[in-house]
């Protein structure tokens, strides 16, 4: 998740937050099933 995290900063600074949120909602999206994976990104406190 740190590199996520790093990214998500990367994106900020570009001013596209909102790209990185809809990048963040696909991942949840097609990986719904790994419930750790999914718990991970929840406490990045990433967006989705």
């Amino acid at each position: 998740m740190n590199l996520l995290t790093e990214v998500r900063g990367c994106y900020e600074r570009a001013g596209v937050s909102a790209e990185f949120a809809e990048y963040v909602r696909s991942l949840r999206a097609a990986h719904r099933r790994k419930r750790n994976f999914i718990a991970a990104l929840d406490a990045a406190q990433l967006p989705g």
